[in-house]
């Protein structure tokens, strides 16, 4: 949805209709209509799918001797380093420099077609659930935007945003332009949602969490695990993430959310 009447969460530079293709600067923010009063947003990497979707592209693009072989274990190597998420999303984007969206897309509808088989069992009831109680539902994940969308689409999401990679030219590169999977990136996506719920399960979604009038924490890191309980947020597994989200969606946007 490029239509700027539509920009509702947080919109900090001119929505996607007004940039040039060579102009730097995110390509798209999340799309949510000022007429739903209720969104949930739904982390991807670890919550809705037992993987990471940037990774697996990564990967992905490496098999077809599009990026270097070394490319991925660095990328691991630097992630859980200080400023080792900036440091992985440069790498990643040096990586894809001079190929075409087109390229990346494509390997990325291969890959999500592989992935999809380890999509947790409650995540596509879950969103079918979100849905029919009147939410609008948003991926929203630190991996490219490019498997994030195709995840959603899969997954029957509304709306998809994950990170950015700048585009000169028609390719891209080597920039970054938007890295939704730094800590406190994510929070700042729904500045004026009062009527939200947020599913997560790192330090990466606690800005989001911290924002939510229902938290649900899946499975979280032994960080976000303190965080909360310290908070009094509900903590969920895969056996118990459909109910308790069936519980926190009924109060979300009443009198008592």
């Amino acid at each position: 949805m490029n239509d700027p009447l539509l920009y509702s969460l947080v919109c900090p530079v001119p929505c996607p209709a007004a940039l040039e293709e060579d102009e730097p600067g995110p390509t798209r923010l999340l799309a949510c209509e000022a007429t739903d009063p209720r969104v949930a947003v739904l982390d991807l990497d670890g919550t809705l799918v037992d993987a990471s979707a940037g990774m697996a592209l990564l990967e992905g693009l490496v098999e077809e001797g599009r990026v270097s072989a070394e490319v991925p274990s660095y990328v691991r190597s630097v992630v859980g380093q200080v400023d080792g998420v900036r440091a992985a999303y440069d790498a990643y984007a040096r990586a894809i420099a001079g190929l075409s969206p087109a390229a990346v897309s494509a390997a990325a509808e291969r890959v999500w077609a592989e992935e999809r088989r380890r999509v947790f069992p409650y995540a596509r009831p879950a969103v079918s659930l979100l849905k029919s109680r009147g939410f609008t539902v948003v991926l929203l994940s630190g991996s490219p935007h490019e498997i994030v969308a195709r995840a959603a689409a899969d997954l029957g999401c509304d709306d998809a945003y994950g990170s950015r990679f700048r585009l000169r030219g028609g390719v891209y590169s080597g920039g970054v332009d938007a890295t939704p999977g730094v800590a406190g990136a994510k929070g700042r996506f729904v500045v004026g949602r009062p009527h939200l719920l947020v599913l997560g399960n790192s330090m990466a979604d606690a800005s989001l969490l911290a924002r939510a009038c229902r938290p649900v924490v899946f499975e979280p890191s032994a960080e976000l695990d303190r965080l909360a309980r310290d908070s009094g947020w509900p903590v969920v597994d895969r056996r118990s993430a459909l109910s308790v989200l069936a519980a926190q969606s009924m109060h979300c946007g009443s009198a008592n959310g």
